[in-house]
């Protein structure tokens, strides 16, 4: 929780105090920081949600991709 009030608070200060002020020119005038803005607030909001409502838990180890299996197998195998 603590890297995203870092990253929230970083992000915020440089797009709309440090860009503008070494840039001589608003956020807004740059259309790939305005996306780059975009992607950054989905990515607070989904990872409030999943804070909020925990992270899911693995019952079952069958989630694991097959490759994944087998090279486990394989790497506890050699032990």
């Amino acid at each position: 929780m603590l890297l995203q009030y870092t990253t929230l608070i970083f992000v915020h200060i440089y797009l709309f105090y440090m860009l503008p002020v070494t840039n001589n020119k608003p956020f807004y005038f740059s259309w790939t920081l305005v996306i780059f803005y975009l992607f950054k607030c989905c990515y607070w909001g989904f990872s409030a949600l999943q804070l909020r409502r925990g992270y899911p838990v693995v019952i079952n180890e069958r989630r694991m991709p097959k490759e994944l299996r087998i090279y486990h197998s394989l790497s506890s195998m050699s032990e």
